[in-house]
């Protein structure tokens, strides 16, 4: 009995990590999968990405979208890499407050 529940605990993490490189809770697909393995693998698998989550995810790690290009970077980046604006005026600019007037 032990070696069972022992064995979903473990197996639980698996579609725990694949939600939360979704954007998803961890816990809560961690929880679903060590109740019910068998459906909530491919259910994890089949889940669609959370944007907000994800969004919230990378501005946690201090990255920033580009104005330009709507891409992440990372926050003290002075050109963005995927369409080669620069983003050190922009940024100038803003802390200045013109966005405010």
């Amino acid at each position: 009995m032990w070696i069972y529940l022992t064995i979903c605990v473990i197996l639980g993490i698996i579609p725990g990590m694949i939600a939360k490189n979704k954007g998803h809770s961890f816990i809560a697909w961690w929880a679903y999968g060590v109740i019910l393995i068998i459906p909530a693998l491919p259910h994890a698998l089949l889940l669609k990405p959370d944007p907000e989550g994800l969004k919230n995810k990378k501005a946690r790690k201090g990255m920033r979208k580009c104005p330009f290009c709507g891409e992440w970077t990372t926050k003290d980046a002075a050109i963005c890499l995927y369409c080669g604006k620069n983003l050190t005026s922009l940024t100038k600019a803003y802390d200045s407050g013109w966005h405010d007037r």
